[in-house]
């Protein structure tokens, strides 16, 4: 975080050609930083390949995401999933798990 400066990242409408998005990949940071809290969301931020704030937002990402060895720990949930459908309380959006029909 500190070495993509993540912490002083600006808010997404304040970052200067930054093109706002309603569908695709988003990402959101929460942070209390000197006991200021602060929550900040960016939209598709691979799209935004002009924008030096998105490349280091990425750059941040995946560096986060090899440390916390998320990609094994997504496998590893999914696999222990019993089938069923699921949704995040509060959100829209419903998951679901199936068994593939062999045809």
């Amino acid at each position: 975080m500190q070495r993509n400066n993540i912490y002083q990242f600006p808010p997404e409408e304040s970052i200067k050609g930054w093109k706002s998005s309603l569908d695709g990949e988003w990402f959101s940071i929460e942070q209390k930083v000197d006991g200021i809290y602060s929550k900040k969301d960016y939209g598709n931020p691979r799209l935004q390949k002009e924008v030096i704030e998105a490349r280091k937002f990425i750059s941040f990402f995946t560096e986060l995401k090899y440390a916390i060895k998320a990609d094994e720990s997504s496998q590893l949930f999914w696999r222990a999933l019993k089938l069923g459908c699921y949704k995040l309380s509060g959100e829209s959006e419903v998951t679901c798990k199936q068994q593939k029909r062999l045809d």
